[in-house]
């Protein structure tokens, strides 16, 4: 069941890769909308909180997928520039494309133990590094995938 539901989320990152190169608002807010389901299924499902467990957890989780959706948006929008600066790809694009990556990375790493904190608090240290266990290895699946549909950065033009 985790890994069918897993193998959805992979589904739908390639699905999110393609529509970067030309995207459409209204089909990108149905993905982002399934996408946001299916990881709440996904996260209940390993979690397997108790009752006051899941009333004190689901808000957190909310709120971190908000923060973390603005970090996203901003990946996405280096990486859909990365694909219209690919051709004609300089250096100072090369730099300005990878700091903000790597700036998002920063960003990501941040709210994590922000929310590591939160959920440690309100619930339990074991149940937070769950969720942190979760979310990395959600975040190593997509990488993974999505470093495998990328194109290197081209060669230095001559």
């Amino acid at each position: 069941m985790k890994r069918k539901l897993l193998l959805s989320l992979v589904l739908l990152l390639a699905v999110m890769v393609a529509k970067a190169q030309a995207p459409d608002l209204n089909e990108d807010e149905i993905i982002r909308k399934q996408w946001g389901m299916a990881l709440k299924d996904l996260t209940a499902s390993v979690l397997k909180l108790n009752q006051l467990e899941a009333d004190h957890f689901w808000p957190i989780w909310d709120a971190y997928r908000e923060d973390k959706k603005q970090i996203v948006n901003a990946k996405w929008s280096y990486l859909a520039d990365y694909a219209a600066s690919y051709d004609n790809m300089t250096n100072e694009k090369a730099s300005e494309i990878t700091y903000g990556l790597l700036r998002s990375e920063k960003r990501l790493s941040g709210i994590k133990s922000k929310y590591f904190k939160k959920i440690a608090n309100n619930i339990s240290a074991i149940r937070a590094a769950q969720f942190i266990q979760i979310e990395t290895s959600i975040d190593n699946e997509l990488r993974s995938v999505l470093t495998q549909n990328m194109p290197l950065m081209p060669d230095p033009k001559q």
